[in-house]
């Protein structure tokens, strides 16, 4: 060999390969545990068994927590590191020991060592036919290594026992050096801080501005003013200024008209912002604090035409999926008792109003799908162009909602004007229980609507029953003046399933009865109801046997 020739550069393996500047969950609580066991690997002693034992055992109690998603170099160390120990026992306990099994231990750890790190390598390169030497060799693996896992595979040579040991000992340094030591060094605790490094920044000023400045506007809306000039005696002088401005940068004294440039530009902001829970939360946020009206006005003005004005806004909220969880704060207000009484009130409102256009979206949905398709296609060929075609089904759409509202159409909120628009309120049984269960004056008003809206959805008998119960249980709070309540009702039993159980057939068929067997092959009695009677079920004596 030459002297002078260059070294052969070992290629750096990607074999549990995480990417840099991300968080992981990893089988082990931090990196001091992943230290403790890199020590117990490879800074004690060969001959040290209780090192080496306590590290394979944390090293199974990684593979518990992770299973499937374990780093393939633990399941290769842990895999090497057994047959050692096994090799240790054996000439601890026996003077002499059998060599045979200590190589057929060795010879199926080679075996999984190799495959798990081929395997591992094959998911990168699925593109490329390549042998297990060229894998081995393309991560820093003699190709020896393969050799020896073919021959202890088809059992053509016998092999030393020290040739074991070595190749052991040489899986273990290169487990060190590709994985252990690359982690260790690498690897950064998870803490609140880090985890949460990018801190929640809050929303600009330009959006709450906005926002302000839609709510003044609205609200000199609802007092029945046309222009900027007719809200000065209505707003503070900040709120003036702010739709000042707005009218000189609109060109543009109409209310109305300055009101729509500020919503759609609130939608546009709305729409980078609420891409995930955490920008939700914020619009939420920014909702209720800087919509003051919108908090306050409904205490004086309950009549007014609060569909017209607002659908549009909360239209915006429900596309991004802030208007569920505005709903659920609003309802959480309206059930808290430590709130301020006005603002329960406000809340109770609002949630009636958006739970109320949640229930008319869904029958709109379902009065869509009652359509004749031909009437659907031809409508789309008579329209020129996908606007056109918004407007008229828009158009549609209002005059369902008029026919079916009359007169109180204006005040409530249209939330869908189109049959494929994706959102809807999202409520479970497990949820109505608990607002069930915190029923006040304030909330019994929303619940009979959320009846109609929870999954998997109730049906009508059971319906009219809650909203039964909710009666009894609201005359029986004016009965005491608001003070004492009445007994809460038990909402369980309609919220789950019927079940009929043994008991249940005692009682319908009656314990006096004489003793008759029932089934399919007996002729059943005329009076007996089979749409609740378990078929199979025979009756001896007053007992019940399936």
């Amino acid at each position: 060999m030459n002297e002078n020739s260059p070294e052969e550069v070992v290629p750096a393996c990607n074999v549990d390969l995480l990417q840099p500047d991300r968080t992981h969950i990893s089988a082990w609580r931090d990196k001091s545990e992943f230290q403790h066991v890199f020590r117990q690997l490879f800074e004690t002693t060969a001959e040290d068994f209780e090192a080496k034992e306590d590290a394979l055992q944390w090293l199974n109690v990684w593979k518990v927590r992770q299973n499937k998603n374990v780093p393939v170099c633990v399941r290769c160390t842990a895999t090497v590191l057994e047959a050692q120990l096994f090799d240790l026992r054996m000439q601890r306990e026996e003077g002499d020991p059998n060599a045979t099994e200590i190589k057929n231990i060795y010879a199926g750890a080679f075996t999984r060592f190799v495959n798990y790190v081929t395997e591992e390598t094959q998911t990168y390169q699925q593109h490329r036919k390549r042998t297990i030497a060229q894998h081995v060799r393309g991560i820093g693996i003699e190709p020896f290594l393969v050799e020896l896992r073919h021959l202890c595979a088809h059992r053509s040579v016998s092999i030393a026992i020290d040739v074991f040991r070595r190749s052991a000992q040489y899986c273990m340094d290169w487990l060190k050096v590709s994985y252990w030591q690359r982690e260790l060094n690498t690897m950064q605790p998870v803490t609140y801080g880090t985890l949460h490094r990018a801190k929640r920044t809050p929303l600009s000023n330009e959006f709450c501005t906005v926002l302000r400045a839609y709510d003044a506007a609205m609200a000199g809306l609802l007092r029945k003013c046309s222009t900027v000039q007719q809200t000065r005696p209505h707003l503070t002088d900040p709120e003036y200024e702010t739709l000042q401005a707005e009218e000189t940068r609109r060109g543009t004294d109409q209310l109305r008209v300055i009101a729509m440039h500020l919503l759609a530009q609130f939608v546009r902001n709305q729409r980078t912002i609420a891409h995930n829970l955490n920008g939700v939360r914020k619009v939420c946020d920014a909702v209720m604090s800087n919509c003051r009206y919108l908090m306050q006005d409904p205490v004086r003005f309950r009549q007014r035409h609060w569909g017209k004005l607002h659908s549009a806004f909360f239209r915006a909220l429900a596309e991004t999926g802030c208007l569920q969880e505005l709903f659920d704060r609003l309802l959480a207000v309206a059930e808290s008792d430590t709130e301020d009484e006005q603002n329960r009130s406000v809340a109770s409102f609002w949630t009636v109003k958006i739970a109320t256009g949640f229930q008319l979206l869904k029958e709109f949905k379902k009065y869509c799908r009652t359509l004749h398709s031909q009437r659907l296609v031809l409508f789309q060929e008579l329209q020129n162009g996908k606007v056109k075609r918004k407007l008229m089904a828009e158009r549609l759409a209002q005059e369902w909602y008029r026919k079916k509202l009359q007169k109180t159409a204006p005040q409530q909120l249209i939330l869908g004007l189109t049959v494929d628009c994706p959102w809807h309120l999202r409520l479970d049984r497990r949820q109505l229980k608990s607002h069930l269960n915190a029923i006040n004056q304030h909330t019994k008003k929303v619940l009979p609507i959320l009846f109609t809206l929870v999954e998997p959805p109730l049906t009508a008998a059971r319906q009219q029953h809650l909203c039964t119960m909710i009666e009894i249980y609201a005359g029986s709070w004016r009965q005491t003046g608001g003070g004492q309540q009445g007994s809460m009702p038990n909402f369980d039993q309609l919220l789950a399933s019927k079940t009929y159980v043994v008991q249940d057939l005692i009682e319908r068929l009656g314990c006096g009865r004489a003793a008759k067997k029932c089934g399919l092959w007996e002729e059943p009695d005329e009076w007996l109801d089979w749409d609740e009677y378990p078929l199979g079920i025979t009756r001896r004596e007053g007992l019940c046997k399936a």
